[in-house]
């Protein structure tokens, strides 16, 4: 339950439409305490928006939690996340008081996003975007520096990238939430990339979807070290062992690295993983006690 609820505020009436302005609001449930500078409620009928700014997401999450007023199982599921970063502008509009859930919509902007992976989600760092939501999914348009993308079940290590501009689409559906529609720009401290991601990820036993991948990655001018980044580590591990071991020298001129399907297992029909790529200068090391190659082009 909330435990307090402070604030100053003052309400204005024309016709059909009220307006409520609230300053220095302080909301707390248990141990913690939600802040909130200022916000202006409007509403007309049983249709109410809400602007408001400056809010810590971490200190909303956990008057959230610590209220009752989610299911147990939303509660479990945003202490996974532990969702963090400051929410610099917020508007929601709901069409009825009565179903909030039912048809809603908003838009907000955010700085320093982060999310913990949660089972098969991935986690997220260092997110500033401008986002658009609805009761169907969201749209997040992304410019932002020291980001950091956490594949715990495909990738050894994070996904490191100095900038990224892009945008991704999320939509979902009782059981499954899909990350689709991602293009990107990318830089990171060796190369530079065009990335393009999709995700299809099952939240339900049964799953009503299966945990699908497709990622296309193109890179220019990058040392052969960069293809560490992309390269899942759910191949064979003698597969994976090589391809981390046999190209110790080099540089990309160009290339692709695409990937298709889900992770296990490796190699079934319905899965592709493709690398195509011009390279100079290269190393060979291509098995044990054989003479390493030199490749001034290929």
């Amino acid at each position: 339950a909330i435990d307090s609820f402070s604030f100053d505020a003052a309400w204005n009436t024309r016709g059909e439409e009220s307006e409520v302005w609230i300053n220095d609001a302080t909301v707390t449930s248990g141990v913690h305490t939600l802040e909130v500078p200022r916000a202006l409620l409007t509403g007309r009928g049983q249709s109410w928006q809400v602007l408001t700014e400056q809010l810590n997401v971490s200190d909303a999450v956990n008057v959230l939690t610590d209220s009752g007023l989610l299911p147990g199982k939303a509660n479990a599921i945003l202490e996974s996340l532990n969702p963090q970063g400051s929410i610099d502008s917020f508007l929601l509009s709901v069409d009825s008081l009565q179903a909030p859930l039912s048809a809603w919509n908003a838009s907000m902007t955010v700085t320093d996003a982060t999310t913990d992976a949660y089972n098969k989600v991935p986690g997220i760092a260092g997110i500033d975007a401008s986002i658009t939501a609805d009761d169907t999914g969201a749209v997040a348009w992304i410019r932002t520096r020291d980001f950091d993308l956490f594949l715990p079940k495909v990738y050894e290590a994070p996904i490191h990238l100095d900038s990224v501009i892009g945008r991704l689409a999320v939509r979902w559906q009782q059981g499954a939430l899909f990350l689709e529609e991602g293009l990107f720009a990318a830089e990171a401290a060796d190369h530079d990339g065009i990335i393009e991601f999709e995700i299809d990820i099952p939240l339900s036993k049964p799953a009503v979807t299966t945990l699908q991948m497709r990622l296309a990655v193109a890179l220019e001018n990058a040392p052969i070290s960069a293809r560490h980044s992309y390269i899942p580590n759910r191949m064979p591990a003698e597969a994976y062992a090589w391809l981390n071991s046999a190209l110790p020298q080099g540089e990309i001129e160009q290339a692709i690295f695409l990937w298709r399907g889900g992770f296990q297992p490796y190699g079934n029909t319905s899965q592709t993983m493709q690398l195509a790529a011009e390279l100079q200068d290269l190393e060979l090391d291509y098995q044990t006690n054989w003479p390493a190659a030199s490749v001034e082009r290929t």
